[in-house]
């Protein structure tokens, strides 16, 4: 088959009007326009495409550079975690075992029970009767672990997340 540029495989009507249509200067077309009309129409093609381009690399220079600042301030926060300096640490004292115990602890109902009580267990403070979960009189470790159990079991289904 002849792969020639100018064949084409339209109907030869079709392609004659395409020709007649699209075709150069001084070759027969209607209404043909001037060289500096082409001109300035080419100049002004040039100018858009080049303010074009100047913007589409302004925009990429920005994003990279925000990227970039965005970069080094999450690194400069990690940092800053890990190595700064925090202060002394508070010491827990007398003072703050009586202002703890001062305020009410209200009841959540998840895990956070489970670990108020452990807390104050740790540190050996006076908990309410109402703590003792498994009815055995003591709020102890076996009051933790009900409380624990109860936080993580699944609703709808007697079945405990342990099993």
């Amino acid at each position: 088959m002849d792969k020639r540029s100018d064949s084409t495989d339209l109907p030869a009507a079709l392609e004659r009007e395409l020709r007649q249509l699209y075709a150069g200067p001084g070759q027969g077309q209607r209404g043909a326009i001037s060289r500096e009309h082409d001109a300035s129409i080419l100049a002004a093609a040039r100018r858009a495409g080049a303010e074009a381009g100047t913007s589409t690399w302004r925009r990429w220079r920005t994003a990279g550079a925000i990227g970039i600042a965005a970069a080094v301030a999450v690194a400069a926060g990690v940092l800053w975690n890990q190595f700064g300096t925090h202060g002394p640490a508070t010491p827990y004292t007398a003072a703050t075992a009586r202002r703890e115990s001062a305020i009410p602890y209200a009841r959540t109902g998840d895990i956070r029970d489970a670990f108020y009580v452990a807390r104050r267990l740790k540190t050996h403070q006076a908990l309410e009767r109402g703590w003792d979960v498994n009815g055995d009189g003591v709020v102890d470790d076996a009051d933790v672990n009900a409380l624990a159990m109860a936080a993580v079991k699944v609703a709808g289904n007697e079945k405990e997340a342990t099993q």
